[in-house]
């Protein structure tokens, strides 16, 4: 057999050697995951299963050497252990036993941001062999926050990181400090649930999140406190521990409408009616709750002064009322009273009950005994001069009943009182009444 004949015996002898079958090649490097993303400070393990032929041509193959590295290419690469960005920060772990090689990396720096390859090189001649395309490690600050979606009955608690976009890991979730068995990238939660939750990457427990929970009791102060004289400058101020932030608003007792919005509301030229209670309502989208802060205002001097004016201006002009409306009722009862039917109307001229005359009944008797009968005479008025009538229309005759009484000066028998006749004489009194409206009144006893 010439030598080019045997060159392609052996060759043909080599490859069959090699490989095992004509899908799976015999010199192979694999890498699981083949992209990893990991926090600044923390330790990272890349791991890659490797394979090669047993024996070449009868000789048993053996691997003699097992390097990383990120610098220099495939035919000559610088090992990590001697590279002194990775100094006392890389370990391997190798074992005769297993096919497989492990990379860790310890309190990672962003420069740690590469793409890492496993070589290994074993005892035939030309018998190494690297693995392609290798491991993508990036590096990134540790900014694992929970994103919370609030609806009306429950609270979607989503954990999130800049690895997401790269490779999203997996997720463990905390509630104050105790780790939950949920093991997944989002939980649900109740809305009224006081927790406080933070999540992490799996395997870096020491990696955490903040923690998100509603807002706790605002704390709330005034500005000047205790009296506030009436014009001056007033702020009022609240804080409260959230997480998302809290948003702050202010509203008075008893009012609807907000006030402010923020966490301090300033009021600049503070009136007297602006006095009360205020409270600050602290909310985000895990909760919400509010304390109360009391501005106590008091007025100006020379409010006070005009204060007391206006309020003695108001007592005497209620006093006024009183009076008015007391004059007002006492003339409608005088009215009324003026206004009832036969009343007649109020005479132009009115005389003086003083200047009014005496009138005495003038009696005529007329019997047909001699007995003295007695009467009663009358007083009508002071006596007064007559005047004359104006009218005589205007006179009017008015009649009195006068009685009168017999008395004997002796006692008379039965007889004598059934002879005796009375005369039925009409006795007429004439009364004279001074005035306009002189009236003459017969009287008959």
């Amino acid at each position: 057999m010439s030598f080019s004949a045997a060159a392609a015996t052996g060759f043909v002898v080599l490859f069959l050697s090699v490989t095992v079958g004509e899908d799976e090649p015999a010199w192979s490097v694999k890498y699981d995951p083949s992209q990893i993303c990991a926090f600044r400070g923390s330790t990272v393990t890349i791991k890659c299963s490797y394979k090669y032929p047993s024996r070449i041509q009868g000789i048993k193959t053996e691997v003699k050497n097992k390097i990383w590295f990120t610098k220099g290419n495939n035919l000559v690469p610088l090992d990590l252990m001697n590279d002194s960005d990775y100094k006392d920060r890389i370990t391997y772990n190798v074992t005769k036993s297993s096919s497989s090689s492990f990379l860790t990396i310890k309190d990672l720096k962003q420069r740690d941001s590469a793409k890492y390859k496993f070589r290994f090189i074993t005892n035939q001649p030309g018998g190494a062999f690297t693995g392609s395309p290798g491991v993508t490690l990036t590096v990134l600050d540790p900014d694992l926050r929970v994103q919370v979606r609030r609806s009306e009955t429950q609270t979607e608690l989503k954990c999130e990181s800049s690895c997401d976009q790269i490779k999203p890991p997996s997720y463990v979730w905390f509630n104050k400090e105790e780790k939950m068995e949920q093991q997944t990238s989002s939980i649900v939660v109740s809305v009224r649930d006081g927790g406080r939750y933070s999540c992490s990457v799996k395997g870096h427990d020491d990696l955490r999140s903040p923690s998100v929970y509603a807002p706790r009791p605002p704390s709330v102060s005034v500005t000047p406190s205790g009296e506030i004289m009436e014009g001056s400058l007033v702020t009022l101020s609240c804080s409260s521990d959230a997480n998302p932030a809290a948003n702050y608003s202010w509203y008075k007792e008893g009012e609807e409408a907000p006030k402010a919005s923020g966490q301090n509301f300033t009021i600049t030229n503070i009136l007297f009616k602006q006095r009360g209670n205020y409270y600050c309502e602290a909310q985000n989208s895990r909760g919400r709750c509010n304390s109360t802060v009391t501005v106590n205002v008091v007025a100006a001097p020379r409010n006070r002064v005009a204060a007391a004016a206006a309020a003695v201006s108001a007592v005497l002009l209620i006093l006024i009322l009183i009076c008015l409306l007391v004059w007002l009722i006492r003339k409608t009862k005088v009215w009324k009273q003026q206004s009832r039917p036969g009343a007649g109307p109020v005479p132009s001229e009115q005389v003086n009950p003083a200047e009014e005359s005496v009138a005495y009944s003038v009696v005529h008797l007329a019997t047909k005994q001699e007995e003295p009968l007695y009467c009663n005479t009358v007083q009508l008025g002071p006596t007064r001069p007559k005047r004359h009538k104006k009218r005589k229309e205007e006179e009017t005759v008015e009649y009195a009943s006068v009685n009168c009484g017999r008395t004997r000066t002796d006692a008379r028998t039965e007889s004598e009182k059934q002879d005796s006749v009375e005369d039925p004489a009409a006795l007429y009194s004439k009364v004279n009444k001074p005035g306009k409206n002189s009236r003459e009144t017969p009287a008959g006893f």
